[in-house]
């Protein structure tokens, strides 16, 4: 809406709400701070045009009606659709009837300009205009009747009442004489301003909802963010946590590796015989899961004190039995001899030898071997990735007891088959190596026999 009516009693507060709204206007306009919420949002106003007070005068010849007539017709000539215009008490000074049909008037001219206006009345004939018509809005000023105090609360979308016959009879006037003022006035009027009053409570309620409609909201809204900023920093740890496991799971790995590189080289220090190869065979598989899987501690350990050098103990993750040599470290790991050499675990992987693994001694269990394929496929694999792969298969080969093996790394420039033959020459575990028959691939592929030693 572009016209607000503000309606009520005398001492309502109407003509402070219009100050109040051409103050903080001009305060605006001016660069200053508004005492207002932060939400509040005030137009750039290019010119405020007011109309308020009495400027009655015996020297101008100018009645109260002649003075506010005057003021409201260059208000007319001079606001435009960027104006502010403020009316005080439009329609008063003259006939009721003509006053209001005069205010009604004038309201039409201005909503057809464009300006904001804010105007105060107590002529019912302008209230109910102002609420049949689009883009006028009608207003109330709350008053208090017990302390004849106005509450400076302005409700919008009422009308407001005047309280003309509560006031008098407050301030004095004999009851009879209110009573038969209520009585010229009609019932079809006391019941228009009954349902006014009514419809006032209602707003008041209303508003009074909305209010803790609000509060409530707000309080919603910060405890949202709030747990929003608990559920980012929840998946910030998470993302922490998940990245120390990671690290942890590679450290892991990283150890069984080298653990499993150690415990070949004792196998081919030792000179193992081949069934002793096939049994730990399956022993390397089971550490490298542990490494890349984590091992949790078996309910079944005892505890690291019952631990003592000397005692025959079995450790199921190697499937291997040994010998105890000294007290679990302080890092919660014992040291044990093994049938290939001596390795340090977790004191959790440790289990005491039941009395037939005692009597058997330290000697190694010889699982299934699982098997290994007799051919290794480099095609499409760079020269570093090949040699890699070509050690660990040859070390997996020997270790299977696998006797003679096929390296496919196809014909191309050559580079990739002249590197594979360099590492054969020099590998302890080849016995000889030749380029493969043309069943076999011939020049892309070479025949490697495996030491038997």
């Amino acid at each position: 809406f572009h016209v607000l009516v503000i309606t009520g009693p005398n001492t309502g507060g109407k003509t402070v709400a219009l100050k109040t709204v051409g103050l903080l206007a001009l305060m605006m306009r001016a660069g200053l701070h508004l005492p207002a919420s932060p939400d509040s949002q005030v137009p750039l106003y290019t010119g405020t045009y007011a109309d308020i007070g009495d400027e009655q005068s015996i020297a101008q010849n100018l009645s109260t009606f002649s003075s506010h007539i005057g003021q409201i017709g260059r208000i007319l000539t001079q606001a435009t659709g960027r104006s502010l215009v403020l009316l005080d008490e439009l329609g008063a000074g003259t006939d009721p009837a003509e006053g209001a049909a005069l205010g009604v008037a004038v309201l039409e001219a201005l909503l057809r300009q464009g300006p904001a206006v804010v105007a105060t009345t107590h002529l019912e004939a302008v209230k109910v205009h102002a609420a049949r018509t689009p883009g006028m809005e009608n207003a109330s000023v709350e008053f208090d009747l017990e302390t004849l105090q106005p509450l400076y609360r302005l409700s919008l979308g009422v009308p407001g009442r005047s309280f003309a016959l509560e006031i008098a009879a407050r301030l004095g006037v004999p009851p009879s004489i209110v009573a038969r003022a209520r009585e010229i006035l009609g019932p079809d009027a006391l019941h228009a301003r009954d349902l006014l009053a009514e419809l006032a409570s209602d707003r008041q309620v209303a508003e009074a909802a909305r209010r803790e409609a609000e509060g409530l909201r707000a309080e919603a809204a910060e405890t949202r963010e709030r747990y929003q900023r608990l559920w980012t920093e929840l998946q910030r740890e998470a993302a922490a946590l998940r990245r120390r496991a990671r690290s942890d799971a590679e450290a892991a790995v990283a150890e069984a590796r080298r653990e499993a590189e150690q415990l070949v080289a004792r196998l081919r220090a030792a000179g193992a015989d081949r069934e002793a190869i096939k049994a730990f065979q399956r022993d390397l598989a089971a550490l490298a899961r542990r490494g890349g899987e984590g091992v949790a501690p078996s309910p079944e350990a005892p505890p690291a004190s019952d631990l003592q050098p000397g005692q025959a103990v079995h450790l199921p993750a190697y499937r291997q039995r040994g010998t105890v040599l000294e007290g679990v470290a302080a890092d919660g790991t014992v040291a044990v001899q093994l049938p290939v050499g001596k390795v340090r675990v977790p004191a959790s992987q440790v289990h005491p030898a039941g009395p037939e693994e005692e009597s058997a001694g330290v000697a190694a269990v010889a699982p299934a071997v699982e098997e290994v394929p007799l051919e290794l496929n480099l095609l499409g694999a760079r020269v570093e990735e090949a040699l890699s792969r070509a050690e660990q298969y040859l070390d997996d080969a020997f270790l299977a007891g696998a006797p003679r093996v096929r390296i496919v790394h196809g014909k191309g420039t050559g580079a990739l088959r002249r590197a594979i033959a360099e590492l054969l020459r020099a590998h302890p575990l080849v016995e000889r190596f030749s380029l493969a028959e043309a069943s076999e691939g011939g020049s892309g592929a070479t025949v490697v026999e495996i030491t038997r030693r």
